[in-house]
């Protein structure tokens, strides 16, 4: 009995223990690292909850934040007292956001702020700059465009999410093309650029000015047409068929020469009668279907071996409609095969990259291809490791024969064979890592050491020897590059 008794005052001596030990969350709230937020960096904020003794205790909280429309923009579950990132784009909405935290029925409510921002992306395609908006406000700013030595100044209104494309022209040549939108000086790339002198013009301003030319097409067309149904109409009204019944036999009357004779009727009109009377013309066979003063590529051109790249971008319309920089990796990565003077194509989902010696005047022309290769593999796996929008990819290098031809300081490229097909289905084997053709293998291979992949003719680059001084510039132009 006294046993008993005893561990009954011992039970409850410890019942106070235990209750005190029970949290009860009696207050939530959130914590944010700024009030201020600049479009395109992170809002790290934490969910805190605190029991009936003050104390920090850990559980589950429901975060939703509201955009200032009060749309949700994100739900997730984030456990109190820990710090989550909210990943903000550069054209979020300006304005007050809210962060909204539930826990145990209680609710906290906190507001930041996302600042205004003009901000705008650049892209040269063949002889037009594209400024894309990818701020979250309308673009309005004047800009600096270098063509060569010139600079044009142009103003710029741009709506949000909208593109303006500035027409470049210069007198006949390759220029390198910069623009300073006054927080940035960047070089964006070389274009073959054609006119009669430096400019820069706005495609909608012309198109506006040039407005009255598609009504007078239109005007012009409806009157030959107009013209064309009169005159088919009174052919109609000038042609009357003659009954059977009205028509008279006439009396046929010979000459004495031809009284005798039979009369020979022609059963065919004239246009026919007239054919079947030519003579037949054979052609011949040594006359060229060529006029005799055109002349064909492979006549004027030269017959070469290069090297060519092909990038495959196989998620290319997703990079396109983005607002984020993986666009800007890529053209970063092909300025890379520009800087060593190769001349770089758009082929829909594919950039082509031809290095001819006589383009490169480098004597190391398939080393030079094989290493700016790998620099552009580097640079856009580099990107993929930093962001989060990352470029899917696949590269390869071959070589092969092509036609090359000069004409006014333009060079022009005409395959021969299957060299680039090659090469592009080479690259659509890649998953990011360099492969390069056997033929092209054979060529570098004191430099160039590899894998080669079994059941193939390719190989995986594994790494560049450098005995060359003319790779200097590629090195530097990636280290320069990876600090984006």
């Amino acid at each position: 009995m006294r046993k008993e008794v005893f561990a009954l005052i011992i039970i409850l001596s410890l019942l106070p223990l235990v209750s005190s030990e029970i949290q009860v969350i009696k207050k939530i709230d959130l914590a944010f690292n700024t009030q201020s937020i600049i479009p395109g960096n992170p809002l790290a904020y934490a969910p805190l909850l605190y029991d009936q003794a003050g104390a920090e205790a850990k559980q589950e909280v429901d975060i939703t934040i509201y955009n200032p429309k009060n749309k949700i923009i994100a739900n997730r579950v984030v456990t109190s007292g820990d710090t989550a990132l909210f990943e903000t784009q550069g054209n979020s909405m300006p304005g007050e956001w809210k962060v909204e935290a539930k826990s145990n029925g209680l609710t906290a409510t906190k507001s930041f702020n996302i600042e205004k921002l003009q901000n705008a992306s650049f892209q040269l395609v063949s002889q037009t700059l594209r400024i894309k908006n990818t701020g979250n406000v309308p673009y309005n700013k004047q800009i600096e465009i270098t063509i060569g030595d010139t600079t044009e100044t142009k103003e710029v209104s741009i709506g949000l999410g909208e593109m303006k494309i500035l027409e470049l022209s210069a007198p006949n040549g390759e220029y390198s093309i910069k623009v300073n939108d006054g927080i940035e000086n960047k070089a964006i790339g070389t274009a073959m650029l054609t006119g009669r002198a430096i400019s820069v013009k706005d495609m909608s301003e012309l198109a506006k000015a040039n407005y009255w030319i598609i009504p007078l097409v239109i005007i012009i067309l409806i009157v030959i047409f107009l013209v064309l149904a009169y005159h088919k109409k009174k052919k109609n009204e000038g042609y009357h068929a003659i009954p059977l019944s009205e028509r008279v036999s006439l009396p046929l009357k010979l000459n004495t020469s031809q009284e005798n004779k039979p009369i020979r009727l022609n059963l065919y009109s004239s246009s026919q009668s007239t054919m079947e009377n030519k003579p037949k013309i054979t052609p011949n066979p040594s006359i060229s279907l060529l006029n005799t003063n055109s002349k064909n590529i492979i006549d004027n051109g030269e017959k070469q071996e290069v090297a060519v790249i092909a990038l495959k971008i196989r998620n290319i319309g997703e990079v396109d409609d983005s607002d984020s920089n993986a666009g800007d990796a890529i053209e970063n990565a092909l300025s890379i095969a520009k800087s060593a003077r190769a001349k770089v194509y758009n082929n829909g989902s594919f950039k082509v990259c031809i290095f001819s010696q006589r383009v490169t005047k480098n004597p190391e022309n398939f080393l030079l291809a094989v290493k700016t290769a790998k620099n552009i593999s580097d640079a856009l796996s580099n990107h993929n490791r930093k962001f989060a929008h990352r470029v899917d990819f696949g590269i390869a290098a071959g070589k092969g024969l092509m036609i090359v031809e000069s004409n006014a300081g333009e060079f022009k490229f005409t395959s021969v064979g299957n060299t680039t097909v090659v090469v592009k289905n080479a690259a659509e084997k890649s998953n990011g890592e360099l492969l390069i053709t056997e033929e092209l293998q054979r060529r570098v291979m004191g430099s160039v050491k590899g894998d080669k992949i079994p059941g193939t003719n390719l190989w995986k680059v594994n790494s560049i020897i450098d005995r060359t001084q003319h790779s200097d510039f590629i090195s530097n132009f990636v280290r320069r590059n990876k600090g984006e």
